[in-house]
């Protein structure tokens, strides 16, 4: 379960629309602003960036933060039935240019403020001798962060892209958010090979990131690699993926539900697939 405002973004960001082409983004922030202020694409004006964005965007909580409960030996969960929606208001400025010889360099600075964080909190109760959960609007959240892309054709078809992201993501009392990683780093690398066959791999850096309890995890690095066929039969694929190809050993951090603090993740893992298309 990711939670903290990694988790609150991945559910919200969609719903903002924000990563939508020029013109649906443009559009978008437009109606962000029909009920009052303003929105510029400075691009338009001084060619310096590609995109301005504003958003606004809200998530009604679901059915499981509403209404499950249950109890057990020494902990319980209580139902929210008047949970609140999460609301989450954006920022982003986008800068892309294009390189040497069709190389795409992208730069993005941003900031999410969101108010009403839908959070499972832990709370004692004088008619139950253990620790009771209950999904609650705890507050507020907000982050700031930059994110650099490159994307490199190579000869041969290939294709090698790099990322990395810096964010910093507190509460409304200035801590910093569970499972909320200040650095973020990817580089990918995919090319065709003979018959139909193609080829990818990519390596995964996050850095560490605090749990529920303020203990703090070790960098993950994690490769994964992926193969493609693509058959004589008209519109079916198949692919193979193998994730921790290196077998590599670490945990995420675990939620207010959670027993331990820490959960251990997969190691080498590989999914198989068939996909036709009609």
């Amino acid at each position: 379960m990711r939670h903290g405002l990694v988790g609150t973004y991945d559910r919200l960001k969609q719903a903002a629309m924000l990563e939508t082409d020029r013109p649906h983004a443009l559009r978008q922030a437009i109606m962000a602003c029909c009920n009052g202020g303003t929105v510029s694409v400075a691009g338009v004006y001084g060619g310096c960036i590609d995109k301005l964005l504003f958003g606004k965007a809200f998530r009604p909580p679901n059915l499981y933060e509403q209404y499950y409960a249950y109890s057990s030996v020494g902990i319980r969960s209580v139902a929210s039935p008047r949970l609140d929606a999460e609301r989450i208001t954006t920022y982003e400025a986008v800068l892309e240019r294009g390189l040497w010889d069709r190389a795409l360099a992208t730069l993005t600075a941003y900031r999410y403020d969101i108010d009403g964080l839908i959070e499972q909190t832990r709370r004692r109760s004088p008619a139950f001798d253990g620790v009771t959960l209950q999904y609650r609007n705890n507050g507020a959240a907000q982050a700031n962060g930059a994110e650099a892309e490159l994307s490199v054709p190579l000869p041969r078809r290939v294709l090698m892209r790099a990322a990395y992201s810096l964010q910093e993501a507190r509460d409304e009392n200035g801590r910093l958010l569970s499972n909320s990683p200040k650095h973020l780093g990817r580089l990918g690398v995919s090319a065709p090979l003979a018959y139909g066959l193609g080829a990818g791999a990519e390596l995964l850096l996050v850095s560490p990131r605090h749990t529920f309890a303020g203990r703090l995890l070790e960098t993950a690095r994690i490769i994964n690699v992926n193969l493609t066929y693509d058959t004589p039969v008209r519109d079916l694929r198949l692919s193979a993926g193998f994730f921790n190809v290196l077998n590599q050993s670490y945990p995420d951090p675990g939620g207010a539900e959670h027993r331990q603090d820490r959960i251990p993740q997969d190691g080498l893992t590989f999914r198989v697939q068939a996909r036709y298309a009609f």
